[in-house]
């Protein structure tokens, strides 16, 4: 036995923990998470099965897309941007429109011209009803207030089009853009007010499942800080918030965790 083991026997890491690995980067704990969805989604034998699969592909793309958002993958600015473009294209989005009205989220989040919130400022229903003219009118507002990336959102526009109909050429590719339609329009909702504004049972419950290490939930107990702090990438967002979280307050968070945190 290796004296420097130790008498116990070394634990062996469970799949999600070797997930979280602290010594893995960021872009290769999201690719493992999107290959292991990908390959839920491509070998799923029955429709639920599929369905379930192809939620969970769009949010592991998701949380990848909202990290090259923030250029906080470490990556070169050439690679972040073919990153941010090739998987906003996936999701169904142009990834320089979506940059741009999410870039001015942080900014004025919840102001009238904050594309993202502005339709979640008068509760769940209005977001909902809102959700489709949000998602059909990204194109008109990124390609009005980025005069200099018009080129580029129409390139990535036409992409989204001819990804989404090659998709829906076969039936798990027709139910993915199903989905990915769906999460779109409810996006106000789910990724606007409930982050900003959780209700108790939600906040319990997230909190719960992100200790654990899930990814999703993390969404509503960490979305405060990561307004703090965006350049942080999801999993060291999530593992700092999960160590240093002590005595938590309204969003699960210390006032320790917040100091651990460090700058932005």
């Amino acid at each position: 036995m290796d004296s420097a083991s130790g008498p116990w026997p070394r634990r062996r890491p469970s799949a999600r923990g070797l997930l979280w690995a602290g010594d893995m980067s960021p872009l290769f704990r999201h690719v493992l998470h999107v290959l292991l969805a990908l390959v839920l989604w491509g070998a799923s034998p029955r429709i639920e099965l599929q369905a379930t699969a192809s939620v969970l592909l769009f949010f592991m793309l998701f949380f990848l897309f909202h990290d090259a958002l923030h250029g906080a993958l470490g990556l070169s600015r050439r690679a972040n941007e073919l990153l941010m473009s090739g998987s906003g294209v996936v999701l169904g989005v142009s990834g320089h429109a979506a940059r741009r009205a999410h870039l001015r989220h942080h900014a004025r989040p919840f102001a009238d011209d904050d594309p993202e919130g502005h339709a979640a400022k008068k509760g769940l229903w209005a977001a909902l009803r809102a959700g489709p003219s949000v998602y059909l009118g990204l194109r008109a507002w990124g390609l009005l207030h980025a005069p200099a990336e018009r080129a580029l959102q129409r390139r990535e526009w036409r992409a989204v089009v001819i990804f989404f109909g090659a998709l829906a050429l076969f039936p798990a590719g027709r139910l993915y853009v199903f989905t990915a339609l769906v999460l779109h329009v409810t996006m106000p909702a789910w990724a606007a007010l409930l982050p900003h504004q959780p209700p108790r049972p939600l906040l319990a419950v997230a909190t719960a499942l992100a200790r654990r290490g899930f990814l999703f939930p993390a969404l509503f107990v960490t979305h405060p800080l990561h307004h703090q702090h965006p350049k942080l990438d999801t999993f060291t967002l999530v593992r700092r918030w999960r160590t240093a979280t002590r005595e938590p307050n309204r969003y699960g968070v210390s006032e320790r965790a917040r100091q651990e945190l460090g700058p932005g």
